[in-house]
């Protein structure tokens, strides 16, 4: 199996996270880590700005 190094992938665009705690998991990631929250969907999705890349937070 190729690995996406070896595939030539060369861009990063989404960080799926899976989270069992929505709010604490958004207060890290954009608290501590500076992180903008885009969207959120209650407990079950968060989309926050990595600057370029997209991480998304999911729940159970």
């Amino acid at each position: 199996m190729t690995s996406p190094l070896e595939a030539g992938v060369s861009r990063l665009g989404n960080v799926l996270v899976p989270v069992e705690d929505m709010d604490g998991a958004i207060a890290f990631y954009s608290g501590a880590l500076g992180l903008a929250v885009r969207f959120r969907d209650g407990d079950r999705f968060a989309a926050l700005d990595g600057g370029g890349v997209t991480v998304a937070l999911v729940g159970a």
